[in-house]
């Protein structure tokens, strides 16, 4: 990444609408919005590390003081990850689905801890819209979408890897070399003790990848299923489509006569993000994919995916409800968090795995935290807490500043500034630092060319909601972007 496009985004200003999260009757759900016509890699990177996302070209960012459920970003180190007895059980019953064809439910019952670790993503999941249009695309970009000016090496992105008992692949990324042992001696040839084993010692830890490959893969059974996971970058198809449309109808009840291959592809097709291409070998890149599932040939699910440079983040999943007993929300989950454990042996930076927003008002919502340990985005600092942090704030106050000590809060809670009057506090304080000749400096494209947003026709009219747009993105951040107006 030697180079950094400019990223073209129209400001959609605030947007109200129902709560899928608390079903209100009322437009209680508030967010703020920007559309992306194209966008660099690390500067959505920057935007999802300040609470921003993205649903196809829309780019969101919830109102936390005023929305009714607040949503966080929330995120997973993937070299800290750990199972949970229930994120095995899930692993283990693809395990013997494949190996041994057993498709019923599992008889294995689990705590409500653990059922909390498996619960499938579709509890208020819903494809955002912006406020209002945007104006259209700036004709160099409609004509030829920018892309990233990074030389294109050819590499192979996904290596295949088939089992010896069946004709089965993965995505995992060629495993590198092994390295021989440093101030290994050639001229000695006795053997070295080995320190005697502790008794009882507990087994090793397995990574995820192993578990995965197991269960995909066992080698003490012939397999009764095949099961195939390819990444690709994501396009339209017609078979992807069919799933989606399923997938809609029967799980979020859409009515099919609402369900387009034009809605389907501008919501999980279409992306702002330029597409980079792999500096290191056999990586995919940077840009938008599709992580897509077989068994026995047949798709069954397909997880749209985001690889920038520091994470791999989920958009969204959807898969067969035919295939749903195999609890394919948890397990791709669990295969994202293993592709990006890949990724971080030739790219050390890119070791998050970002699962979107964290609802703690919705309890159904709450699975996210179950993948451990996973952490919280502060929205008033943009620090990263742990969720066992930052629960004794969300319980009292829903949302405020949660990378702060007990000591801070029992302060502040003497004040009376405390919860979301801080982060009222916190926008005031930045609109009021704004001044015009900030706003007047931005970049602007308009009539064919870029040049100040101050000598824009619209500059009058849209300064207001521009300004908000500052104080959410900070300078930093929007002087590296160019408004279309």
């Amino acid at each position: 990444m030697t180079h950094r496009q400019p990223s073209f985004i129209a400001v959609t200003g605030r947007n109200t609408s129902s709560c899928g999260y608390c079903h209100s009757n009322e437009d209680t759900s508030i967010t703020f919005g920007m559309w992306a016509y194209a966008m660099s890699c690390r500067d959505y990177q920057d935007l999802i590390d300040r609470g921003w996302r993205r649903s196809g070209k829309y780019l969101y960012k919830p109102e936390l003081a005023e929305t009714c459920c607040p949503l966080l970003t929330i995120r997973l180190d993937v070299s800290k990850f750990k199972c949970s007895k229930g994120q095995k059980k899930v692993v283990k019953k693809m395990r013997k689905f494949v190996s041994e064809g057993r498709g019923q439910k599992s008889n294995d019952k689990l705590d409500d801890e653990d059922q909390m670790d498996v619960e499938e993503p579709v509890v208020g999941e819903r494809l955002e819209e912006p406020a209002r249009e945007p104006p259209d695309a700036p004709t160099t970009l409609a004509e030829k979408p920018l892309r990233s000016n990074v030389e294109d090496t050819g590499n192979v992105a996904i290596t295949t890897h088939p089992s010896k008992r069946a004709k089965t692949s993965t995505t995992e990324l060629e495993p590198l070399p092994k390295q021989p042992p440093k101030h290994e001696s050639h001229k000695s040839t006795a053997k070295q003790a080995k320190p005697p084993k502790p008794k009882h010692a507990p087994p090793p830890p397995q990574d995820i990848l192993s578990l995965l490959r197991q269960a995909e893969a066992p080698t003490d059974h012939t397999q009764s299923h095949n099961i195939k996971i390819i990444l690709t970058r994501a396009t339209f198809e017609e078979e992807t489509f069919n799933l989606f449309r399923k997938y809609q109808i029967s799980i979020h009840k859409d009515r099919p006569e609402k369900l387009s291959p034009e809605k389907y592809k501008r919501f999980l097709v279409d992306s702002p993000l330029m597409f980079e291409p792999p500096a290191t070998p056999h990586t995919p890149g940077y840009g938008t994919f599709h992580q897509k599932y077989y068994i026995d040939g047949k798709l069954v699910a397909v997880g749209v995916l985001d690889i920038l440079p520091y994470c791999v983040s989920s958009v969204y999943l959807m898969y067969d409800p035919d295939y749903g007993f195999l609890s394919l929300g948890t397990y791709s989950a669990l295969r994202e968090i293993g592709l990006t454990w890949s990724l971080r042996e030739r790219l050390p930076e890119c070791k998050y795995y970002y699962m979107g927003y964290y609802i703690h008002t919705c309890q159904k919502m709450r699975y996210k935290a179950g993948y451990k340990p996973s952490e919280l985005l502060c929205p008033g600092t943009y620090k990263w807490v742990t969720v066992e942090h930052a629960t004794p704030l969300l319980e009292k106050y829903k949302v405020g500043i949660l990378a702060q000590s007990p000591e801070d809060v029992i302060d502040q809670q003497a004040s009376g500034n405390v919860g979301p009057h801080q982060l009222v506090e916190l926008k005031t304080r930045a609109l009021n630092s704004i001044t015009d000749d900030d706003l007047w400096g931005l970049m602007a494209f308009n009539d064919g060319k870029i040049s100040s947003f101050g000598e824009t026709p619209v500059y009058s009219e849209a300064k207001e909601e521009v300004k908000e747009l500052y104080a959410i993105l900070g300078e930093p951040l929007i002087s590296r972007m160019i408004l279309v107006t």
